[in-house]
């Protein structure tokens, strides 16, 4: 172990005992944090060193001596980002620097039958017995970030849905990372258990208000008994002076289906991990994502699925824009265990690279240890096709214009694939605006 390494784990060490003095909490949530910090202090920060993070540094991230998150820091309402709901049209709960801010939320007040949505914090300050399960989807050993979330796990959602309820509404959680004394170290936790055939649909929109240098390691956890669906959907448009590691577990019943579309276009360092583990016959799962990166920013999407029932199905397709000197990542895992026969899995990685300058490394994988399945993958990295920009230029557009749209073109089919209009027109419009000009496109589009 390094000195400098040594000093990090010191540093939070420390942090961590102080902390658990004063946090709320069961004796099963305290000993859940003391295990966590065990855990942290045997791993430490990921390092290029370990296979999954050959290609993203955290040295940087390491290095600093982030502060806690503070008191909610106030935000004015008209300031919130959010995309296009109609007043009364999803739950809304809102989280400033990793803090739940009830003044900017609705969803904790709603009174639905079978449904229960609150802070984090409130559920562990009440010892909430429906924490229970808290800490055994997303595992301590699974890296070192997710250990250092748990350690400090202090506030988040948690949402419930009893067996049979569908939430008719969109469940929108807005993480606005917000400018404070020194640059903060926000853990926001999500804990979400569909009752078996319950259905929702949620969206978590992670945005900025000017430019905080902040970093953001969340953790989320869904646990989908038989028949349960959750359609997921995930925009991350940061500051490009931020960061952001984001872990997302989920485990699934027989019959049980997740469905997850993600957009990334912000921070200057990104990471979306996504672990999804098909527990029981039938279950099945989709992976889509677009990620967006230019100028010198850091997009890193890694996937892994467990095939571990027989009968079971996954998707993945994922579709990456880059510009300037920036640089993607692409890492997808589909492991098919002993017992899992008659399976079937695809996945997909599509890459676009507009500029000389910017890098993509993509690596679908396959482990396989059963015989009757039906598994492909495959992998692509080109430019531009040029016949098709002088096909358009003889129609009447100017180059530039030529290569806007058929660039808009290589994403749009995944951004048609979002059945949720608001979060549609989001993904679109960032994806417009990041080609530059996007008024003058979305006339051309319509």
């Amino acid at each position: 172990m390094t000195t400098a390494l040594a000093d990090t784990i010191a540093r939070y060490t420390e942090a961590h005992e102080q902390m658990q003095r004063v946090l709320a909490g069961s004796e099963a949530i305290k000993a859940l944090r003391t295990r966590a910090i065990e855990a942290f202090t045997a791993q430490g920060f990921p390092t290029p060193r370990h296979e999954d993070w050959k290609y993203t540094n955290l040295a940087r991230i390491e290095r600093e001596a982030f502060q806690a998150a503070a008191a909610v820091p106030s935000v004015d309402g008209d300031a919130l980002p959010a995309l296009s709901f109609a007043d009364g049209e999803a739950l809304r709960l809102v989280f400033v620097n990793g803090r739940y801010a009830p003044s900017l939320s609705d969803a904790a007040d709603a009174a639905l039958a079978g449904v229960h949505v609150a802070s984090l914090a409130h559920a562990v300050d009440q010892e909430d017995e429906r924490l229970d399960g808290l800490g055994t989807v997303a595992s301590l050993e699974s890296n070192g970030l997710v250990a250092l979330n748990t350690a400090f796990l202090k506030d988040g959602a948690l949402v419930t849905l009893d067996a049979d309820v569908t939430l008719e509404k969109p469940l929108y959680l807005v993480f606005l990372s917000v400018e404070q004394a020194a640059a903060a170290l926000i853990q926001p936790r999500v804990y979400l258990v569909a009752g078996r055939h319950a259905r929702a649909r949620v969206v978590e929109h992670h945005a900025t208000l000017s430019e905080p240098t902040n970093f953001t390691n969340m953790v989320e956890e869904l646990r989908l008994d038989d028949g349960a669906r959750i359609d997921h959907y995930l925009l991350q448009d940061g500051a490009p002076t931020g960061s952001i590691v984001h872990s997302m577990n989920a485990t699934l019943g027989r019959d049980a289906n997740f469905t997850s579309h993600h957009l990334q276009a912000g921070s200057r360092l990104a990471r979306q991990d996504i672990h999804v583990k098909l527990a029981a016959p039938g279950s099945s799962t989709v992976l889509n994502g677009v990620f967006l990166p230019s100028g010198e920013q850091h997009l890193d999407t890694h996937t892994r699925v467990d095939h571990l029932e027989p009968h079971t199905r996954s998707d993945e397709d994922y579709r990456g824009v880059l510009d300037g000197r920036s640089r993607g990542v692409f890492n997808g895992k589909v492991v098919v265990h002993k017992d899992a026969q008659g399976i079937e899995a695809h996945q997909s990685s599509r890459n676009l690279l507009l500029s000389e300058r910017a890098e993509i490394d993509t690596k679908p994988e396959l482990e396989i240890y059963a015989d009757d399945v039906v598994c492909s993958h495959g992998a692509t990295v080109g430019q531009l096709d040029e016949q098709a920009v002088f096909y358009l230029r003889s129609r009447g557009l100017d180059e530039q214009r030529a290569r806007q749209l058929l660039t808009y073109a290589f994403a749009r089919d995944l951004i048609e694939r979002i059945d949720l209009a608001p979060v549609r027109e989001a993904a679109t419009r960032a994806v417009l605006a990041r080609l530059g000009d996007s008024a003058h496109l979305l006339e051309e589009l319509s």
